[in-house]
């Protein structure tokens, strides 16, 4: 019976001899363990040890596996390259050399410049070469190199030797190339010739050859024809109801208004989240306030656009930096059409100017425009429409680039005829391009410069005709401000600065009628209702200097600062606030109205009026004054005059009572009308004593009793605001995970010199450690190489010591033979 062998498996065998070979996978050898000493003892934990054997063993395992492999396969290859040029293999040529291919500047010919081969000489060919040209040998040539020359058929004397048949060859292709240059030589000069006699034939023909006409320059019609064969059709939409386009249009104007509440009350929401901002008044601020910037929600400008002299407005500058703006964008009218979409949908921000300007009646402009002294330059009354020449106006009217072009445009028409050119003007700078968007602010300034120029060289006859133009042309601004907001706002601020500076400078002397004018137009062209305007809010700044700053001697000045109260008016008209200046202003007026004060009666006169050497008392007569035979309002021409009228006192103090009575409904809701209305009452009281005509007898009874009306109201005591009652604090914990070892963590943040200092420890720390490992990589491959050349050395030797073995052997061998051989014979 056969023993049963015991079977191996040879799984487990290589299992247990790498696990026994390796110190990872055994037991480890406790003599070869080195327990790390700790700073601290810590209960619970384990001391710390490591075995460098092992870590050793890994290392060097490590460096088997990468540069022992890269060692044994250095300087061998193991299979076949194709290296050859244009090959698979092949290398890159150098840098250099590609370099010197790329840019060769010595760029020739065949040793010909290529300017030399401008000339056009083309060759002629000649179908008659030889071989010789196409780098062939000769047979004659190739057999006697090659073959010796000759053949057995051939005879004796046709034999030459090598030396013979090269030379005849050279003298051939001498031969050949002469030839060949005679050649050449002859067609170069035949081609000369001809040159010559085509220039002589052409002197004499050219003018036989057809020229291009001029082209004679299109007409206005053609050009017209021409825009409107290439101007941009509009898209078909979809055509709706009337009744969806009224409620689409009732939408937008409850948004508009919607929006425009919105920014008046914007003082009041900051108020209420910033409760410690102190409350100013108007004319509480700093005079240099419209100098200085502002951040507000208006249409803010930078410092370097606003706050300095240099960008001050001039519309011969202006017409030179628009040139030059619009010369710098030509591209992006797609773009442009987005943005004038965009600015006409954003147009409903000053929905309220446009009210204010339909409100505005032709009565309150006659009667509010104003100017401080008698014009210098006196102007000639315009003629009549019926007597000026009708002349036609132009079809085409191109945007003026330069002010004087733009006022050479306007001398020769009516002011209707003017403002039907700027209409057109208009028009065409609303286009949706990009160059019109250049000059649309241009314009505005032109404009604008334009009325200043009329009403600084207004006078007595020519004043009303001004004021016609001013109500003409403003809608056209109103048109401009809202397609161009930001240019157009830029420019007025400009021009608000630059006339406020003028009045610094002469602060007792009341402004030119020009200067407001343009404070007149704040109103009408910007959205008043605000809280904050960039515009807005330094003009009613400017009218309020002007209110308490400025003496009043005559009519003229009188009926300048009613003009400005009506034009604070119209800026409060929504947003319902005041200006203590305005009050004060009317009730100076008021004051130059009433009989002499008795001694025990105290009223309060303020500033302008307590120099005033000017009455608005109507003369004693035995019956009551007659009303004026123009009516209760201002005129224009007592914005010219400074002579004092009967008929200006009465339409004076009638316009003062109006206003007191207008500005009392505007502020019912003012907390602070019940003082203002009592302070107008005892005002108002000493008009009663004097006569004054039926029609300012009924205003003036009717103001009273309004006043007494507000006077009599409770006055509501200050309580403070409610506030809403703190919720209770939940009292739960919040708790959050901590995922990270909280001795890991840092105690504080670590500054920017000790963090630098922390990496520059752990920078070398890593270089200590990459130079231990280079070293090692350096021990290691010492140690392959010494190998590798001790076990050649050692072949070596026994292949050597063969060699030697191997001659002894043949040596006794041989001597073997020799012995055998001597006793042979």
């Amino acid at each position: 019976m056969k023993s049963k062998r015991k079977r191996v498996d040879s799984d487990g065998l290589l299992k247990r001899k790498a696990g026994g070979s390796g110190g990872s996978g055994g037991k480890s050898n406790p003599f070869e363990t080195v327990v790390m000493a700790s700073k601290y003892a810590v209960l619970n934990r384990d001391p710390q040890s490591k075995q460098p054997s092992a870590i050793r063993k890994r290392a060097i395992d490590n460096r088997k596996q990468t540069l022992g492999k890269e060692f044994a396969v250095l300087h061998k290859t193991n299979r076949f390259t194709d290296a050859r040029k244009g090959g698979k293999n092949a290398q890159q040529p150098s840098n250099k050399s590609q370099r010197k291919e790329m840019y060769n500047l010595n760029l020739t010919h065949r040793g010909q410049t290529l300017a030399e081969l401008e000339n056009l000489d083309d060759v002629v060919d000649d179908d008659n070469d030889d071989d010789e040209e196409s780098g062939m040998l000769h047979d004659d040539f190739t057999k006697a190199t090659h073959f010796g020359g000759g053949s057995d058929d051939e005879g004796e004397t046709r034999r030459r030797d090598r030396k013979t048949v090269i030379e005849e060859m050279i003298a051939e292709s001498k031969r050949l190339k002469a030839e060949k240059q005679r050649a050449n030589d002859l067609v170069f000069e035949k081609s000369q010739n001809l040159d010559k006699d085509l220039q002589l034939l052409m002197s004499k023909v050219g003018a036989h050859i057809r020229k291009e006409h001029e082209r004679s320059k299109p007409d206005d019609y053609d050009r017209a024809m021409r825009e409107m064969v290439f101007e941009r059709r509009g898209t078909p939409a979809e055509k709706l109801k009337s009744e969806q386009l009224a409620r689409r249009e009732q939408e937008r104007r409850e948004r508009q208004e919607q929006e425009r509440l919105e920014r008046m009350k914007n003082d009041e929401i900051d108020r209420g989240k910033d409760k410690s901002r102190k409350h100013l008044s108007a004319d509480a601020l700093d005079d240099g306030y419209l100098l200085d910037g502002d951040d507000d929600n208006g249409l803010e400008q930078d410092d370097d656009e606003t706050g300095n002299d240099v960008n001050r407005y001039d519309p011969r500058k202006v017409s030179q930096e628009a040139v030059g703006k619009s010369s710098s964008t030509q591209d992006g009218s797609e773009e442009e059409e987005s943005d004038d979409e965009d600015e006409d949908e954003a147009s409903g921000s000053d929905a309220d100017s446009l009210s204010d300007l339909k409100n505005a009646a032709p009565a309150s402009d006659e009667e509010e425009e104003d100017e401080d002294e008698e014009p210098e330059e006196k102007r000639e009354p315009e003629k009549p429409a019926q007597q000026v020449a009708l002349v036609s106006i132009p079809r085409f009217i191109e945007i003026p680039k330069q002010y004087e072009d733009f006022s050479k445009l306007l001398e020769t028409y009516t002011v209707e005829q003017q403002a039907l050119i700027v209409e057109k003007v208009v028009q065409k700078a609303n286009e949706n391009n990009q160059k019109a968007k250049a000059q649309r602010s241009v314009l505005f300034v032109y404009i604008i410069q334009h009325l200043v120029d009329r009403f600084t060289a207004s006078s007595v006859g020519s004043i009303e005709t001004d004021f016609k133009a001013l109500h003409l042309l403003t809608p056209l601004l109103y048109d401009l401000a809202q397609k161009d907001t930001a240019g157009t706002s830029a420019m007025f601020h400009d021009i608000l600065q630059e006339k406020y500076g003028d009045f610094q400078q002469h602060p007792q002397r009341h402004p030119p009628l020009a200067s407001l004018i343009i404070l007149k137009l704040v109103p009408l062209l910007f959205s008043a209702s605000d809280a904050r305007h960039a515009i807005v809010t330094p003009g009613l700044i400017f009218i309020s200097e002007l209110l308490t700053r400025c003496p009043i001697r005559n009519r003229r000045q009188i009926a300048c600062g009613l003009l400005m109260v009506t034009t604070v008016l119209e800026c409060v008209e929504f947003s319902k606030r005041f200006l203590p200046a305005t009050l004060s202003f009317l009730a100076g007026v008021i004051n130059l109205a009433c009989p002499p004060i008795p001694p025990h009666v105290t009223v309060k006169c303020v500033h302008p009026f307590k120099t005033s050497a000017v009455s608005l008392l109507p003369a004693p007569a035995d019956d009551t004054v007659k009303a004026p035979s123009e009516g209760l309002k201002l005129t224009a021409e007592d914005l010219i005059r400074a002579e004092m009228t009967e008929s200006f006192k009465v339409r004076a103090v009638a316009t003062a009572v109006a206003m007191i009575s207008t500005m009392a409904t505007q502020l019912t809701d003012c907390p602070a009308i019940q003082t203002m209305a009592k302070f107008f009452l005892n005002q108002l009281e000493g008009l009663e004593k004097v006569s004054y005509p039926v029609k300012v007898k009924t205003l003036l009874k009717k103001t009273r009793s309004k006043l007494t009306q507000l006077a009599d109201q409770p006055v509501r005591y200050l309580v403070a605001a409610e506030q809403k009652p703190k919720p209770l604090r939940l009292l739960e914990p919040k708790i959050y995970p901590v995922y990270d070892d909280i001795r890991s963590r840092p105690k504080t943040e670590l500054s920017l010199r000790e963090q630098r200092k922390k990496l520059l420890q752990k920078v070398k720390k890593e270089k200590r450690g990459a130079a231990r490992e280079i070293r090692l990589d350096n021990e290691y491959l010492a140690k392959l190489k010494h190998k590798r050349r001790m076990e050649s050395d050692r072949e070596r030797k026994e292949k050597v010591k063969r060699i030697f073995s191997d001659a002894t052997t043949q040596q006794s061998e041989l001597n073997s033979l020799d012995r055998k051989a001597k006793y042979r014979k």
